[in-house]
């Protein structure tokens, strides 16, 4: 059985064919994955969901693409497994993730990742009444938030907000409400470049 697997286009430690076809034929290859799967294809859509095969039992899951195309995320959220720990659909396109992606987030889900999806504080709005209630890491790091999103996580330990330009340059009245909205299991806030 096969425990992980990384895959990277162009990646130098697995050797893999250059174009999106060829990539999306060699998933359709690959056995079901029981721990942790991370691919990086130049672009996802929603034919890709038929040659993707997620185990039940999954933990891990990262995507990264160039480019997504339509269809892609509304395809593969309800193929998300119950046994899902950790997400990381950083670059995906804000509107998807919104629309078709967040309703179907798994409840065990811990580690929540979505760098630099030009998400604004109205995309990540639906999600503050349906956090998974397990989750402890969430990294909205390179986004387009006008405020942090609240309320956050009850559990959170990790908050990712490197890179927003709400953070550069203005005052600190402006972060109030979000400031005094941290809770208290939080151990990291990362803002840095």
């Amino acid at each position: 059985m096969w425990r992980g697997l990384i895959m990277a286009d162009g990646d130098t430690d697995v050797a893999v064919p250059r174009s999106s076809e060829s990539l999306v034929e060699l998933l359709g290859q690959l056995p079901a994955l029981t721990c942790s799967l991370k691919l990086t294809i130049p672009k996802w859509t929603a034919f890709t969901i038929d040659h993707l095969n997620l185990d039940r039992r999954l933990q891990h899951l990262t995507l990264h693409h160039d480019n997504n195309h339509g269809g892609f995320l509304a395809a593969l959220a309800p193929l998300l497994p119950p046994s899902l720990v950790s997400l990381d659909l950083s670059k995906f396109d804000q509107d998807e993730l919104g629309r078709d992606l967040f309703p179907h987030l798994p409840l065990t889900l811990e580690s929540l990742t979505l760098q630099a999806c030009a998400l604004t504080t109205e995309h990540v709005a639906p999600l503050t009444t349906r956090w998974p209630p397990a989750l402890i890491h969430l990294d909205l790091g390179d986004n387009q938030l006008s405020t942090v999103p609240t309320p956050l996580p009850f559990k959170l330990k990790y908050l990712g907000l490197k890179g927003l330009t709400m953070l550069q340059g203005t005052r600190v009245d402006d972060h109030v409400v979000w400031v005094c909205a941290l809770p208290r299991s939080l151990r990291t806030l990362e803002n840095a470049k």
